[in-house]
């Protein structure tokens, strides 16, 4: 259910946000997002990507990079 968001965000977010909340609780009867009362893949994966840009500001930069070399930008 969370690769129909891939034309959205990338992969390897996606792939981090399955790694997170599909960890087992100690018991490991559980998944994360099992034990949440309400859970919206399509507003999880939004807060993710906000969150991850907040705190990852390095992978802005690089996208920004790599957008600026594909439209032959010289650096």
């Amino acid at each position: 259910e969370v690769f129909k968001f891939s034309d959205k965000y990338e992969k390897t977010m996606l792939e981090n946000f399955i790694a997170y909340w599909t960890e087992k609780n100690p018991n490991g009867k559980k998944h994360r997002f099992e034990m949440e009362k309400v859970f919206d893949i399509g507003r999880r994966l939004a807060t993710w990507n906000k969150n991850n840009q907040r705190f990852n500001p390095q992978q802005i930069d690089d996208k920004l990079v790599e957008n600026l070399i594909k439209k032959g930008v010289k650096l």
